[in-house]
């Protein structure tokens, strides 16, 4: 038999898991070059601007850090201006770019259930480093 009111429930529940996050803030986090370290990167010199095709993955280290590029020869960590919890939950995470690069004051979109979206602009942005395996 067909419950009605637990399709509703589940529906009505959906907006509620989808906020959830697991992503600390800075202040709650360890130290941003530990993390960094744990993920096998040391912060290098700052960039004014990344081509956005040289992007194709992303990971948030905490609320305001997120590692562009997560995997690939050449990576960057991004520092947002806001705190984005948000980000973490999402399917997509879009930006705003100029003219096919990535730079300050650009925004990274988080689309959420129901179009409702996060925006959170980039604020600075850096060049990481690989970490060399110990021997």
């Amino acid at each position: 038999m067909h419950k009605p009111h637990s399709l509703f429930l589940l529906c009505a529940a959906l907006p509620f898991v989808a906020s959830c996050s697991t992503v600390l803030s800075p202040e709650e986090s360890p130290p941003l070059d530990e993390q960094l370290a744990q993920l096998g990167y040391r912060q290098g010199s700052e960039v004014g601007k990344v081509p956005r095709l040289a992007i194709d993955g992303w990971r948030l280290v905490d609320s305001r850090h997120m590692i562009l590029g997560a995997g690939q020869e050449q990576s960057y960590l991004s520092v947002l201006g806001k705190d984005c919890y948000r980000l973490d939950n999402q399917d997509v995470a879009t930006t705003a770019t100029t003219a096919g690069w990535l730079s300050p004051l650009d925004k990274f979109y988080g689309m959420q259930f129901g179009n409702i979206h996060d925006d959170c602009t980039i604020k600075r942005m850096y060049r990481l480093e690989r970490l060399q395996a110990m021997q």
